[in-house]
């Protein structure tokens, strides 16, 4: 019935009226078109056209509105693709909710746990699922963090722990793997920094690399403390360790030995003193005798001695008294002084050698002073560094020192004395005998 009616209104579209209201006729259809031109006929019959007032306007406005009802409500076909209903059957969620039964305390299908609270820091999720590394939660009593990636470097580690020094990783800030960025200890050379306190080298470039002397780290900041060094660089030496002084008058001291006063191993004619390499190194600022490597390789404009006497006991700090000491001209390292034995004087008064040792004692005639001091015969008293003196007037039989390296013969009045560096002195003055313990810096 909806379809003859479509059929006829769409054939009184096509006609003409006159001002009766009368039609001219039907539209001529096409030859051989009979069944169109049958159901045409039709529906002009069964389906009249309502009656009219006799206004061609309001006859042609009610046959075109009629029409127009009647198509709006039959040209507008329903797609199946984007029906509304279509919505509600294909769900595009990339997530998968928990099982609507989740937090009942029961495990039922879809769930690996079930323990009926919201608490996400315990065993199961409050999406029913196992606690693991990497869910963004903490899982209490297993885990120091978890921030829900494998980043390394961003405080919490792929496992779920703290950056520590000792992970062997480079994290936390380091600058290589559990070293340097102010957290970790210092770098090795070779090894990665940005700063030259990153290395326990004291200097970066890049990467760690060793300083030539404590005046280099001293340039850099580099506070007193021990530290390896390379005097030679990129050449064959190989680095050691020193204690670097960098308080005492402007810093950038390298030490090269420690004396006890109260043993024969650096007298005078000892062989230590002619050899180029290192004699139990030892770079720490004790009371353990040494000489280090940086005696035979560090330039040597100045000189810095240290004296400790009396020698205290114990876990005392040593306690010294400095005398500086400039050289002539610079040197390429303090064995070249003391190796051929020659005298070389320096720039400083007896009343500062005296300085040193409290209570210390030298005889009235002859003082001399400087390095390797000595007289013609070997049957006198002579210092590798200090100053001696005599009773009589003139310079052949000195029986007293201050300083470093005494020779064991030369104090025959009065029972003599036993110290090699410190003071001793006899033979027309109180009898003197205070060992030192030095410390012999250059820089």
């Amino acid at each position: 019935m909806r379809l003859k009616l479509i059929v006829g209104l769409v054939s009184l579209a096509g006609c003409s009226f006159d001002a009766s209201g009368v039609g001219n006729g039907p539209p001529v259809l096409p030859p051989g078109d009979s069944e169109a031109t049958e159901q045409g006929s039709t529906a002009m019959t069964s389906e009249p056209p309502p009656p009219t007032t006799g206004d061609p306007d309001d006859t042609t406005t009610m046959g075109v509105a009629s029409m127009t009802a009647v198509t709006t409500e039959t040209s507008e076909p329903v797609d199946p693709t984007t029906s509304p209903s279509s919505d509600s059957d294909d769900d595009t969620s990339t997530t998968n909710p928990p099982p609507a039964s989740c937090g009942n305390g029961a495990v039922e299908e879809g769930e690996e746990c079930d323990d009926g609270d919201a608490d996400n820091s315990d065993d199961c999720l409050d999406t029913c699922v196992l606690a693991e590394c990497g869910d963004g939660f903490v899982h209490a009593g297993d885990e120091e963090c978890d921030d829900g990636n494998e980043v390394e470097a961003d405080g919490c580690t792929s496992a779920c722990v703290f950056p520590t020094c000792m992970d062997g990783a480079m994290n936390g800030g380091e600058t290589d793997v559990d070293c340097g960025g102010g957290m970790c200890g210092g770098c090795q050379a070779q090894e990665m920094c940005s700063s030259d306190g990153d290395c326990v080298t004291g200097a970066c470039d890049g990467v760690c690399v060793y300083a030539r002397s404590c005046a280099e780290l001293k340039s850099k900041g580099m506070p007193t403390g021990k530290y390896a060094i390379d005097p030679d660089g990129s050449g064959v030496g190989a680095s050691f360790e020193v204690w670097c002084e960098q308080d005492h008058a402007g810093g950038g001291w390298t030490m090269v030995l420690k004396v006890d006063g109260r043993t024969s191993n650096f007298h005078y004619d000892d062989t230590k003193w002619g050899q180029t390499g290192a004699w139990m190194a030892n770079a720490d600022l004790s009371r353990t005798e040494t000489k280090l490597q940086s005696y035979s390789t560090v330039a040597v404009e100045e000189v810095l001695l240290g004296m400790e006497a009396p020698i205290m006991g114990g876990d005392n700090p040593l306690m010294l008294s400095y005398l500086q000491i400039s050289l002539q001209a610079p040197v390429a390292s303090l064995h070249a002084i003391f190796s051929p034995g020659t005298y070389v004087s320096t720039n400083k008064t007896i009343p500062a050698w005296l300085a040193l040792v409290p209570g210390s004692v030298l005889q009235p005639n002859c003082r001399t002073e400087g390095f390797n001091v000595k007289t013609a015969m070997d049957t006198n008293m002579r210092v590798r560094l200090g100053a001696t003196a005599n009773e009589q007037d003139n310079c052949q039989s000195p029986n007293s020192f201050i300083g470093v390296g005494a020779s064991l013969v030369g104090d025959g009045c009065d029972g003599g004395f036993e110290a090699t560096s410190g003071n001793g002195a006899v033979c027309g003055v109180p009898k003197t005998d205070i060992p030192g313990f030095a410390v012999v810096f250059v820089r």
